[in-house]
């Protein structure tokens, strides 16, 4: 017999040889010494086990939560439509739904998010679809020969065969679809009878597939050929033909799964039927559409949802169009054929950008040792240098630095380096490891008077700043303060300026970096600004090959204030367009301070004499924000929130996703920082380890491990050790030698593809793309393509229909996915051999490379261009060489050993959006649910048996990050739908078990 506190061998429990093996059925667990074993996720497993389920939010399903947008949006901007491609047929009445594009006369094709997706079994149009449970669901429509159809289709979302679902009791065509809280509805549409009212409703079952359809209530009339869209749990319906007024409406998803009564939104004029309809950017969009007289419209409306503001009419359409077919994309608007004026059915495609510009109240940040105006600040590296500035009578010679950590908020200030000399009024700008310096004012008898000196320094490894060393400089004659300057791939542009305190110049000049060095190229003229006042306490951004002025003064320190965005493109040598007028501010500002982020530009501070007084007295207190468009374009400029210190002459710049404000005079020079945290994408989360990773980029030893939001299951082996592998959202590749290998996400077996054209000794990879030096292998009809790339890759990352190539020099070059010409994109501030980079949500990020432990981002745009690179994070130590991973929600990073990740605060962890979760088996209990991220949330759950079949809608209340809500109840399957309160963010979770 075995004492309790006695702990011999002979005492401790027999594990079971079966336990932890791989399994089919509870039988392969059970043999004749044990029965406590059942199969659970493949293995085999002790009855009453607690364990947990990852939430992939990267399986998520939008439900108005909108893509790239937040909860509470502001005033939207849209910009004009343009010609962005055409499809391979012209089509009318075509039906958009989860980034997809179905169907349209005479076609059966369907129009994936990443391209062409598996076609319908025969043409239809007027469909209704819905994205649901990973389904596409195609419903009822117009067959080819006009007949309506009862039939309903669907197909997985990784592609796949269409499949049978319950049919329609009668046919119907022209109706609208949404899918909201396992469910997909149908309203209105044209029946054999006339035009319907009604609204039908199909539970999802466990394995994602519809149970028969039943009524869940009335539209307030007949309707069809309407546009419908869902946000934050509500339906919109817009548009359409009617038995008489046809006005917008919206009503509630009601959790037993009827829709609640339809109200009235603000009504436009005129009505109309067949428009295109979309919810992006926090607002309803209504583009073309035909009135019942025939006439074909351009208009194109927005409504903000969730404001109570009225309908904004946006930049018209190209040409007047009907029955096309909207999608959101990557933070652009993408609308798909139509009809035209006289009837013809159009192949054309058109774009138009959005923004959902918005920040967090402005905090305060740790005090600058040393109060002061006319400084200058700049991001290196993951942290922040302030430089020079004027104190009262005395200007400053001092550099400090500050560090972001790693949940974004920034540490103390510490001296960093010197000046050469007190300087204030002074043009700086980082980088290629270097500090750059041009101009500014020296304090002569009390005056701060302007010099033409130029310096650059290194930026150490420990962040100091080391000795200044000249750099060509302006001609004697030519000394300026206050020069605005903008570091633009490999260059630097410095604008306007001022000799003492007048005049005011208006000069541009253009300074090329060396590669080898950091020197500086002797600075040489462009085109000027225009008029003759010149500008000084202006700001000077660049954006996708622009460059924008943004504000300033004409006279020198006695006003003549501008509220102009002056716009110049940057020519292929290096030059400058003539500049223009492509916006103003809501009131003229000089000493403004200006960034780009997220393809939105974002002004603060400045002072002008609107109140009377003089010397730049009164200063505006609002951040505005106006978004950038393709061509070149600024929008309309909303005002965001109020600085907390309105200031002239602070300093401005963008580190960890947010705006940072540091010093500035508001009647007294001020050693003040603040910093206010951006939306939009791209924006970084808290930083922390990562314990396991998502599909890996480097597959050692012939093994693949894949982690899903935490969860590591081994897969099956390669045959032979891998080189480089590397992931898309449905599928892992490998290469080793000549040997190529593609395994469908979640892998259960690897499939050889065909072998490449030689062996290649340090392979890298982007999806199917396997590239060497200057040599790019590209899969292409089940053979590779050899495409000769432009310099030497380090590194891939593919993005939608572009693939980005990285040389260790710091050059991007960008390519379509079918082989057209490699273009020249806005390179890495400098040189980064072994940098990391992947895409992910219309975003690409870099990391790390050269010693460096800065994470960037840039926007990718419709034509494959960068916006300008952002720092939102910072890696733990400078790497050697780094590996990003984008999965689940998450940006992972992983190099020398150590891994980390980041929360990507993207679509679909913003907004209402649901998610069906498959437990691996059949559990006693679901005892709880538990959720990061930042903020509050709703959280709705329906449960499935081994039937699949869901039951009825349990709240399970308001929870907060770390939070445990409650389930308790036995299931197979769990459907989950999520509304995040106000600016909510959901980054994660997991499911506890109890078998």
């Amino acid at each position: 017999m075995c004492a309790v506190l006695v702990l011999s061998p002979a005492c401790l429990p027999v594990p079971h040889e079966l336990e932890g093996r791989a399994c089919v059925a509870d039988a392969d667990c059970v043999n004749a010494r044990r029965s406590d074993l059942v199969c659970h996720r493949q293995v085999c497993t002790v009855r009453g086990t607690f364990g947990a389920v990852d939430l992939v939010l990267a399986h998520a399903a939008s439900e108005g939560g909108v893509e790239g947008a937040a909860a509470t949006p502001v005033r939207p901007s849209l910009s004009a439509f343009t010609a962005s491609g055409t499809v391979t047929a012209p089509r009318f009445g075509a039906t958009a739904a989860g980034g997809f594009v179905v169907g349209g006369t005479g076609t059966a094709e369907v129009l994936g998010p990443a391209g062409a997706f598996t076609a319908l079994p025969s043409a239809r149009s007027q469909v209704a679809a819905a994205v649901a449970g990973g389904r596409l669901f195609v419903i009822g429509g117009t067959a080819e020969a006009g007949a309506p159809l009862a039939e309903v289709l669907s197909a997985p979302l990784e592609g796949g065969e269409w499949a049978q679902e319950p049919a329609l009791a009668a046919p119907r065509t022209a109706a609208q679809a949404i899918a909201a809280g396992g469910r997909v509805y149908l309203l209105g549409g044209e029946a054999a009878t006339g035009l319907s009212a009604e609204v039908l409703v199909a539970e999802l079952n466990g394995e994602g597939r519809l149970g028969p359809w039943r009524s869940a209530g009335q539209l307030p009339a007949p309707r069809a050929r309407a546009g419908a869209a869902l946000f934050d749990g509500h339906v919109y319906l817009a548009g359409g033909s009617c038995s008489g007024a046809c006005p917008p409406v919206v009503a509630p998803v009601l959790s037993d799964g009827g829709l609640g009564a339809f109200t009235a939104l603000p009504a436009f004029t005129p009505e109309r039927e067949s428009p295109a309809v979309v919810v992006a950017g926090g607002a309803l969009h209504v583009i073309g559409g035909r009135q019942g007289s025939g006439q074909v419209l351009a208009e194109v409306l927005s409504l903000p949802l969730g404001t109570g503001t009225p309908w904004q009419t946006q930049p018209r359409l190209p040409r007047a169009l009907y029955g096309a077919a909207a999608r959101e994309v990557n933070g652009a608007i993408e609308l798909t054929g139509g009809r035209g004026t006289d009837g013809g059915t159009l192949a054309e495609q058109w774009s138009a950008f959005t923004t959902t510009a918005g920040a967090e109240p402005f905090q305060r940040g740790p005090n600058v040792p040393e109060e002061s105006q006319y400084g200058a600040l700049v991001a290196w590296n993951g942290a922040l240098y302030t430089a020079g500035g004027h104190r009262n009578s005395s200007v400053l010679d001092t550099i400090f630095r500050a560090e972001a950590g790693p949940d974004g908020a920034l540490g103390p200030w510490r001296l960093a380096g010197n000046l050469p000399a007190p300087t204030a009024e002074l043009g700086v700008a980082a980088w290629g490891g270097r500090f750059y310096l041009l101009n500014g004012c020296r304090d002569f008898a009390g005056n701060c008077l302007s010099i033409s000196e130029s310096y650059s320094a290194p930026f150490f490894a420990d962040g100091g700043v080391g000795a200044m060393r000249p750099e060509p400089s302006l001609a004697a004659g030519d000394e300026v303060s206050g020069f605005a300057v903008s570091a633009v791939n490999g260059a630097l542009y410095a604008a306007g300026g001022v000799i003492g305190y007048g005049p005011t110049r208006r000069e541009v000049w253009r300074t090329n970096i060396e590669l080898d060095g950091g020197g500086l190229s002797p600075l040489s003229p462009v085109t000027a600004l225009p008029g003759d006042a010149g500008l000084w306490g202006h700001a000077l951004v660049e954006w996708r090959g622009n460059l924008y002025a943004v504000g300033g003064q004409g006279a020198g320190g006695y006003g003549l204030y501008s509220d102009r965005v002056l716009q110049a493109a940057l020519l292929p040598d290096g030059t400058v367009s003539q500049w223009s007028v492509a916006a103003r501010l809501p009131q003229q500002r000089g000493r403004v301070s200006a960034a780009v982020y997220d393809d939105t530009l974002y002004v603060v501070n400045g002072c002008n004499e609107t109140m009377g007084g003089s010397f730049c007295s009164t200063y505006p207190p609002s951040l505005l924000a106006a978004p950038l468009f393709g061509d070149g374009g600024v929008g309309p400029f909303a005002a965001l929130l109020n600085h907390p210190n309105p200031a002239r002459g602070a300093q401005l710049a963008l580190l960890g996703g947010r705006l940072v404000t540091v010093a500035g005079y508001d009647g007294n020079p001020q050693p003040w920082s603040f910093t206010s945290e951006l939306h939009g994408r791209g924006r970084l989360g808290p930083a922390r380890p990562a314990t396991v990773l998502p599909p890996s980029t480097t597959a050692a030893a012939g093994a693949y491990t894949f982690g899903a939001g935490g969860e590591v299951s081994p897969g099956p082996s390669l045959p032979e050790a891998v080189q480089a592998a590397a992931a898309t959202p449905t599928a892992l590749f490998a290469v080793a030698g000549t040997r190529v290998w593609r395994g469908a996400l979640p892998v259960t077996e690897w499939v050889e593809l065909p072998a490449l054209p030689r062996a290649l000794a340090t392979p890298v990879m982007a999806g199917s793309f396997v590239a060497e030096g200057r040599t790019v292998f590209a899969l292409v009809g089940g053979a590779w393509a050899e495409w000769s790339a432009p310099a030497g890759v380090e590194r891939l990352a593919l993005s939608g229909a572009w693939l980005f190539a990285f040389g260790g020099a710091g050059d991007v070059y960008v390519t379509g996915t079918q082989a057209e010409a490699w273009r020249r994109v806005e390179g890495l501030p400098g040189p980064r051999p072994g940098v990391g980079a992947v895409a992910s949500d219309g975003m690409l990020y870099v990391a790390g490379g050269g010693g460096l432990r800065d994470v960037l981002v840039s926007s990718v745009g419709s034509d494959g261009t960068l916006g300008p690179w952002s720092h939102v994070g910072t890696l733990p130590a400078a790497w050697p060489a780094v590996t990003l991973v984008a999965h689940s929600g998450q940006l992972f990073a992983h190099g020398a050993g150590e891994a980390r990740s980041w929360p990507l605060f993207t679509p679909p962890a913003r907004g209402t959006f649901s998610l069906r979760v498959d437990l691996g088996g059949d559990v006693t209990a679901v005892e709880g649910i538990t959720l990061e991220g930042e903020g509050e949330w709703s959280v709705t759950a329906r449960l499935a048996g081994p039937d699949g079949v869901f039951g009825e809608s349990m709240a399970l209340g308001h929870g907060r990050p770390g939070q445990e809500l409650r389930v308790g109840r036995p299931g197979r399957y769990l459907f989950l739908t999520f509304l995040l309160h106000g600016e909510s963010r959901l980054t994660g979770g997991k499911v506890a078990t109890r078998l």
